[in-house]
């Protein structure tokens, strides 16, 4: 037999204006404390105009390394540990910086460790580029990095 819920008869719904302001007090945060934190993704594009596979692939007399490959690289040549699925393929590196991944589309993500301000997350995403690069720039792979804010306006962006 179902339970009804507790009632709330004899409470008045609207709460007060000190019970409001002390609920907000609760949220607020210590300008000092906060950090900024980034997460971007990039689809990896061929020359060609071919997009990245999970899989290797030959594409005529060329054949390229997938997106599963590049990290597993990566992860190597930097020491860092690897994500796998339940076939042991790599999904993605815990790295100093933060965590990368592969998303469905084989997209690349960093999801940045957040830090105390943007010129330090411009550093991070520096060394992400500059240690995708590495990796990729040999096999002729290139990145384009998408974003889109879908709440705020151009003119709302406190940038």
């Amino acid at each position: 037999m179902a339970q009804n819920p507790p009632s709330n008869q004899g409470q008045d719904p609207h709460p007060s204006p000190d019970g409001i302001v002390r609920l907000l007090e609760r949220s607020c945060v210590d300008p000092n404390a906060l950090k900024v934190g980034v997460e971007s993704e990039r689809i990896g594009i061929w020359p060609d105009g071919y997009t990245l596979h999970y899989y290797p692939e030959s594409n005529g007399a060329s054949k390229r390394p997938g997106a599963g490959d590049l990290l597993k690289k990566l992860g190597e040549s930097k020491g860092w540990d690897t994500k796998t699925n339940e076939k042991g393929e790599v999904l993605g590196l815990h790295t100093p910086h933060g965590a990368l991944s592969l998303e469905p589309g084989s997209q690349v993500e960093i999801s940045a460790n957040a830090v105390s301000s943007i010129q330090e997350m411009d550093t991070v995403l520096q060394d992400y580029e500059n240690t995708m690069d590495e990796v990729s720039q040999p096999t002729g792979l290139t990145w384009l990095n998408t974003g889109i804010n879908t709440i705020a306006s151009v003119e709302e962006l406190d940038v």
